[in-house]
This record gives C-alpha cells, sequence and structure tokens, in this order.
C-alpha cells in the first residue's frame, strides 16, 4: 500500500541550506514501513505524518522486495520479528540489492541478541526499540534519509569526478597526438629548410665556377682543405659546417668583377683593377649578410684575404 502524506516543513533533523542533503530533501523521499501487523504500520504512519515524506507500507518481507522493484525506496523500516521472511533477513537481502536504501530495525526489548546479528548481517543505520518515542523515531528517520542524500551525492561526484577523469585522459591522449603530429610536421619542415640552404650554397657555388678562369674548382678545393682543418682542430659539427660554406663562397664576391680583372695574373692588374680586386671580400659579404643562415659565413668571407 502506497499513501502520501501533506508535506511539512518541520522535518526532524536540521539540514544546512545549499548542503548535499538540502538538495536531496528538495524531492520527495519514500518511506517503506514493513510489519505483518496493520496497527503497527497504521501507528508508524501516523508517527511520520509531519515529515513530508511519500510513504510505502508492506505486510512481509516479500511484499517489501516486490515493492522496491517498482519504485525507488529511500529508507526501510521493518519489524524485527514476522512470518516468513524476519526483518533481519529483510535488511539483509536490501543492503545486498540496494545499498544505498537506508535500514531501521524495530525490536522489542527481548530480541537484543537477534538485534546484534541483524547489525552485524544488515548493517543497519539504527535499531529502535518498541513502543518508540514518536519524536525520536522522526529524528532517526530524518536523519537517516539526510545520510542517504549525502551517500548519494558522494556516489553522484565519484561518477562525475571518474567521467571527468576519463575524459581528460581523453583530451590528454589527443593532445600528445597533435603535439606528436606538431613534433614531425616542424621536423619535416626543418629538412626542407636545410636542403634549401644547401641548395641556395649550390647554387651560389655554380655562379663562381661558371666565370671560368683561376676560380674553376677553386672553391671545392678549399672546401675539402677547410673541412680538414676544422675536423682536425674538433670544431663542432655546425662550425665545420659554416667553415666549409664559407670556403666554398669565399669568392663570391668576384662575380661582379669584370672577366678583365678574373681571368689575368695580379701582377698584370693596373691600380684601379687591383683596388676593385681587394673588394671583393667586402662584395661577397655584402651578397650574403642579408640571409640569417649566412651570417656566420658572411663573416668569413669578409676577413678570408686577412691573412
Amino acid at each position: 500500500m502506497a499513501e502520501t502524506l501533506n508535506p511539512n516543513p518541520a522535518v526532524a533533523g536540521p539540514v544546512q541550506a545549499g548542503s548535499p542533503a538540502a538538495a536531496f530533501s528538495a524531492t520527495q523521499l519514500t518511506v517503506m514501513c514493513v510489519d505483518d501487523e496493520p496497527n503497527i504500520l497504521s501507528s508508524l504512519k501516523r508517527a511520520l505524518r509531519t515529515g513530508g515524506w511519500h510513504m510505502l507500507t508492506a505486510e512481509s518481507g516479500a511484499e517489501a522486495l516486490e515493492l522496491m522493484g517498482q519504485s525507488q525506496v529511500d529508507l526501510v523500516i521493518s519489524d524485527m520479528r514476522m512470518p516468513g521472511m524476519d526483518g533481519a533477513r529483510l535488511l539483509e537481502h536490501v543492503r545486498e540489492k540496494y545499498p544505498l536504501t537506508a535500514r531501521i530495525l524495530l525490536t522489542g526489548y527481548a530480541d537484543i541478541a537477534d538485534t546484534v546479528s541483524a547489525i552485524n548481517r544488515g548493517q543497519i543505520y539504527r535499531y529502535i526499540h518498541k513502543p518508540w518515542d514518536e519524536a525520536e523515531l522522526r529524528a532517526t528517520v530524518g536523519q537517516a534519509l539526510e545520510h542517504v542524500g549525502l551517500q548519494r551525492e558522494k556516489s553522484r561526484l565519484e561518477a562525475l569526478t571518474t567521467k571527468q577523469n576519463e575524459e581528460l585522459k581523453m583530451l590528454n591522449s589527443s593532445l600528445e597526438k597533435r603535439v606528436e603530429e606538431r613534433t614531425n610536421e616542424l621536423a619535416q619542415a626543418n629538412i626542407k629548410v636545410k636542403r634549401n640552404y644547401f641548395n641556395s650554397v649550390k647554387l651560389f657555388s655554380n655562379l663562381i665556377e661558371r666565370r671560368g678562369g683561376p676560380l674553376s674548382g677553386h672553391g671545392r678545393r678549399m672546401a675539402d682543405l677547410a673541412k680538414k682543418l676544422g675536423t682536425e682542430m674538433q670544431c663542432s659539427a655546425d662550425d665545420v659546417q659554416d667553415i666549409v660554406v664559407g670556403a666554398l663562397l669565399h669568392d663570391i664576391g668576384m662575380v661582379g668583377l669584370p672577366d678583365a680583372i678574373v681571368t689575368r695574373p695580379l701582377p698584370s692588374l693596373s691600380g684601379n683593377e687591383m683596388e676593385q680586386y681587394r673588394r671583393h671580400p667586402e662584395l661577397g659579404e655584402q651578397a650574403l649578410m642579408s640571409l640569417d643562415d649566412m651570417q656566420k659565413v658572411s663573416a668569413m668571407i669578409r676577413s678570408h684575404h686577412e691573412r
């Protein structure tokens, strides 16, 4: 049987506004009373009338479990002594199937030994002696329902935390994949930049070679010698690379000189022509200094006639 009692704000047990229990108590809670004696069920409903809870009653353990399979029950109050399934066995079943449902046992003073066993087996929230004090009964029910609210809020928050952790793991996995993809893209871009750099060096070297005369093969021979010297001096790999490129392009400033200066022996040059010839290190620096990757190389080209 089910009965909805008129709500009354004077619920036993103070609940602070904004607390999880307060949020839980905002919905109507269901209390089930189980006893094989109809007059006891009537007394329980009358005692709990002011609580504002939705009341269900059952006259046996089997009927109580059947009702719990049809709708959510937040608290079960069961008499200890009932034919068939007693209260201890009923509350043990409730604990196994509905662990978040609070359990209260009604006992007589002669049932102490059985009550202790029921507490251990059914893990009941509290037991109340018959005849009960109505104020104590209402307070106990209010506290039990508040405990249910806190337990369900705890379960909700744990489930929410688990879900958020899974979402965070997926997000981290996605970010790691994106970082890996971006790292690969940057690595490929770096390889492309290096390839373009060496292609530019080859292009400049070919321009010098095309002038012919003493410049043919001169840059390559100088680069080979410079690489051996840099390695012998235990320079770093980056420094050896710059030295090789500097040696390969050291005469790039002569690309802009007239053939009459480039192809003739130095002793045969006039004063004006010699002056132009001596400026080719400076012209080479000027040709390359605007390129970021050529800063060290352009300085080497500028200085290659210092000694």
